[in-house]
């Protein structure tokens, strides 16, 4: 397995590792370079939704922690594949999209996604997101990851004038809790 897929920290817990999906290489890149900030993590990028979904499970072979995907460039197709990773994958799938409507939010969170976000990617929502993903991981809401260490990532100071989370949010995360999912 190659290195910059999978990292452990000193107690050789194994540290965040994502997975960025997205065919605009510009948002792909930004939002792959947000998370490179963050001690602990892995970023691995995928420039590309696969031809068929039949191909995904071998596209995400390796085992991610978060998974997270463009849905700007072609939302049916992202929406499937949110509905096929969540029911075939242990990982916390968060999508990302510069549309901020609330009905396009919930219908991906009911397909299984844990987080939606906004780009540009603000430090607090990605702070917000990786923490969530971090907890639900070592407190066994993956299955098989059950009973792992928590992990940690650290973050770097933000600026002064760093933005709250974005309003939806909070709303979003109670109907995710809402629906029977950790």
């Amino acid at each position: 397995m190659p290195v910059h897929d999978q990292i452990s920290d000193a107690a050789d817990a194994v540290v965040l590792s994502i997975a960025v999906i997205d065919p605009d290489d510009q948002c792909r890149k930004e939002v792959a370079g947000a998370l490179t900030g963050f001690q602990g993590t892995t970023v691995r990028e995928y420039s590309s939704f696969p031809a068929d979904l039949d191909d995904l499970p071998q596209m995400l072979e390796k085992r991610y922690d978060v998974v997270l995907i463009g849905i700007d460039s072609d939302p049916e197709y992202a929406f499937d594949v949110v509905e096929r990773i969540c029911s075939h994958n242990s990982s916390a799938v968060m999508v990302y999209s510069a549309q901020t409507q609330l009905e396009l939010a919930i219908r991906f969170m009911r397909a299984g996604a844990r987080e939606f976000l906004t780009v540009p990617l603000l430090r607090a929502d990605i702070v917000g997101a990786l923490a969530r993903a971090s907890i639900r991981r070592s407190a066994g809401c993956h299955g098989k990851r059950g009973g792992r260490k928590p992990s940690s990532f650290s973050v770097p100071k933000a600026a002064a004038g760093s933005q709250p989370s974005h309003p939806t949010l909070p709303l979003l995360w109670l109907l995710s809790q809402a629906s029977g999912h950790c």
